[in-house]
């Protein structure tokens, strides 16, 4: 909790994975109980989590669901004490009806935003505005054109530049997105006992469902920490299993593991509070609180505004200033990028009622003016 919850990006961005890791944790919670109880409660709740990993982590989704799915129909047919018929009617009924609603829903979604119910969104955008690809055996697409400078340096140059090709790197990268975010140095002593986990009957299907994500998950051109995160739960209840093996180690007759996990608890508390420390100690440099800094000045000033932003052409694309809330035009503040060459007066006429202000964010101060008909915008 203290880990994730508190001072990661999960919480603190919009480019998260708190939900895909709730519908994981759905998931994989409810299947046990599913086995112990077979009570349709269960299956409802394990058809809403693959509902939220659905719509979130779609890809990641599937490939974390089919180990279940498939040790669910295992038991099914194998089981010595699961009854055909209740089972049925308990269990896959539910998650079938779920799934129905599921498919229906996304269906309808498809066709409303992309007039295709089989098309995603994400998939429609990646088409249309992408040239990188997605996944490792795919090429680039030759680079496309934008009226936007921040979007050609993006897209056709920065994008480029650092998309992976190779096998290898994909595992280095996952591998270590996987160590830092979830394990860190703080839980890393707990792999001690990893032999142990392997030989732990009760936590085979959370090492396979594990492995196979891992293994999906390397044909992904890109790395990120949210890329796994319906895995957070069978990540986390691996990590105790590997804590309660170390905490029964021994060396002679001293409890060294005890120790140890004493020390682990100790600086999973500890961390948070240095992670804050250091984001305060340097946050007065940080082009995220200017903005902050003039959303609240802008907020305390009467009327609606129209932020025209300046980038000058070596801009930090990663620092990006102009974006909005999903209902622009009732917005008290609207941000819009200023386009070399392209006139402005369509837009100052649409938020005419908006007193527009210019901002040079690399500037030294990155301070808005008002502005005016007769400015040059973007005259560095």
């Amino acid at each position: 909790m203290l880990r994730v919850g508190l001072v990661s990006d999960w919480v603190n961005s919009y480019w998260g994975g708190a939900m895909a890791a709730i519908g994981g944790a759905l998931v994989i919670g409810a299947f046990p109980r599913i086995l112990h109880q077979q009570r349709p409660r269960h299956a409802l709740l394990m058809g809403l989590g693959a509902v939220i990993l659905a719509n979130s982590r779609p890809l990641e989704g599937l490939i974390f669901c089919v180990p279940v799915g498939v040790s669910l129909l295992g038991w099914l047919f194998w089981g010595h004490h699961a009854n055909l018929k209740h089972v049925s009617l308990h269990v896959f009924l539910p998650l079938l009806l779920v799934s129905a609603c599921l498919l229906a829903f996304v269906g309808y979604y498809n066709w409303r935003v992309t007039h295709d119910p089989l098309l995603l969104p994400e998939a429609l955008d990646s088409r249309l505005y992408t040239n990188y690809p997605v996944f490792l055996w795919q090429h680039p697409k030759p680079p496309l054109q934008y009226l936007n400078p921040q979007f050609d340096e993006f897209y056709n140059h920065v994008q480029a530049s650092v998309t992976p090709r190779t096998l290898r790197w994909s595992i280095l990268a996952k591998s270590h997105k996987i160590w830092f975010f979830f394990l860190g140095t703080t839980f890393s002593l707990s792999l001690i006992s990893l032999p142990n986990l392997l030989r732990d009957r009760k936590m085979r299907l959370l090492v396979i469902q594990f492995v196979v994500s891992f293994l999906g998950a390397l044909a992904v051109a890109w790395s990120f920490p949210h890329y796994f995160a319906p895995l957070t739960a069978t990540i986390y209840i691996l990590l105790v299993q590997m804590l309660r093996y170390l905490r029964l180690l021994k060396f002679g007759w001293k409890p060294a593991g005890l120790y140890l996990t004493r020390v682990i608890v100790l600086l999973a508390i500890a961390r948070p509070f240095v992670v804050v420390a250091s984001a305060m100690q340097s946050r007065g440099s940080d082009w995220r609180r200017s903005r902050a800094e003039i959303v609240t000045r802008l907020d305390a000033t009467p009327g609606q505004h129209l932020v025209l932003v300046c980038y000058q052409p070596d801009h930090d694309v990663d620092h990006e200033w102009v974006y909005n809330a999903s209902d622009i035009d009732n917005s008290k503040i609207v941000w819009a990028r200023v386009i070399p060459g392209r006139d402005l007066t369509p837009l100052l006429e649409y938020f005419k009622d908006r007193h527009a202000w210019e901002l040079n964010p690399d500037d030294a101060g990155g301070q808005v003016k008002s502005y005016s008909a007769s400015d040059i915008p973007c005259a560095f």
